[in-house]
C-alpha cells in the first residue's frame, strides 16, 4: 500500500505508473500534446490558464498542467515542480497569466462539440429518445454523436437538463492525465488497445504485491460496455476508486 492514502492499491498502482517521477511518463505525454489540447485540460481540471502572448504560453501550460498532476499525488508520493525541484507539500498547482482584455473568445460551435464529445453513450442514447431521433440498435458512440450534432439537440438537452457546476475533483484531473498519457489518437475515448501496455504494468505491479488482478480490468472502466473508455466513464471509475 502507499503510506497516507486510502485509495485501492491496484488505482494507486495506477497512479504512479502514470505519474512516477523516476521515468516520468507524465512529462513525456504533456511534451507530446499541442497547445489546444493542453488548454483543454487546464479548462476542465480548473487550472487559471488564461491566454498568454508569445512563445511562452506553451511552455506555461505546460507546467501548469504537471504541476498540477503533481499536486493531485497522493500523500507520502513526492512532488515535484516543473524545472526538476520538489514542491513543498501544500504547494498550490501552477496557474497560467490571465488572458488579457483583448482576447478572442473561443467559437461557440467548437465548445459546442466538445460538450457533446463529453457525453456518454448511455447519455447521447437518452438525449436521442427524448427528441425523438431514431437510430439503430448497436450504434456506435461516433454514429450516436453525428446524430446529435446534426438535429442540433444538445442546446435544447442543455435547455431542459442544465448542466450543474461541480468544483474541479481529482478523479476529474485523474482522468485528464490519464488521455495525456494513452490517447493516441485524440479521438476523445481509449481502445482496449491503447489502455493494454498501462493495464499490463498495473496488473504486473499488483501480482508482485500479492494484490488481487481484477478479471478485467478494461471492463470495470468502460462502463456502458461499448469496447471505448470515454472521460466520463474514466472520472466515474476514479470516483469509486477513491481518487
Amino acid at each position: 500500500s502507499i503510506e497516507g492514502t486510502t485509495m485501492s492499491s491496484p488505482l494507486a498502482l495506477l497512479l504512479l505508473l502514470l505519474m512516477g517521477a523516476a521515468a516520468d511518463p507524465l512529462r513525456e505525454a504533456i511534451m507530446g500534446q499541442t497547445e489546444a489540447q493542453l488548454e483543454g485540460i487546464a479548462v476542465r481540471v480548473g487550472i487559471d490558464h488564461g491566454v498568454m502572448q508569445g512563445q511562452g504560453r506553451l511552455e506555461a501550460l505546460r507546467k501548469a498542467v504537471y504541476e498540477f498532476a503533481q499536486s493531485e499525488k497522493p500523500a507520502g508520493v513526492e512532488r515535484f515542480a516543473w524545472d526538476g525541484t520538489p514542491l513543498e507539500a501544500d504547494a498550490p498547482a501552477a496557474k497560467v497569466k490571465a488572458a488579457p482584455a483583448t482576447a478572442a473568445p473561443a467559437k461557440a460551435s467548437s465548445e459546442a462539440q466538445r460538450r457533446l464529445r463529453l457525453k456518454t453513450s448511455g447519455q447521447l442514447r437518452a438525449m436521442l429518445d427524448e427528441f425523438s431521433v431514431a437510430y439503430p440498435a448497436g450504434a456506435s458512440k461516433e454514429a450516436l454523436l453525428s446524430l446529435a450534432e446534426e438535429a442540433g439537440l444538445l442546446e435544447r438537452w442543455e435547455a431542459l437538463h442544465p448542466p450543474q457546476k461541480k468544483a474541479p475533483s481529482s478523479s476529474g484531473g485523474m482522468a485528464d492525465m490519464l488521455f495525456a498519457s494513452l490517447d493516441r489518437d485524440s479521438d476523445g475515448s481509449l481502445s482496449r488497445e491503447e489502455m493494454a501496455g498501462l493495464i499490463e504494468k498495473t496488473n504486473a505491479a499488483a501480482k508482485a504485491q500479492g494484490e488481487a488482478v481484477p478479471a478485467d480490468f478494461f471492463a470495470s472502466i468502460d462502463a456502458d460496455g461499448d469496447g471505448r473508455v470515454d472521460r466520463g466513464e474514466a472520472s466515474g471509475y476514479f470516483e469509486r476508486m477513491g481518487a
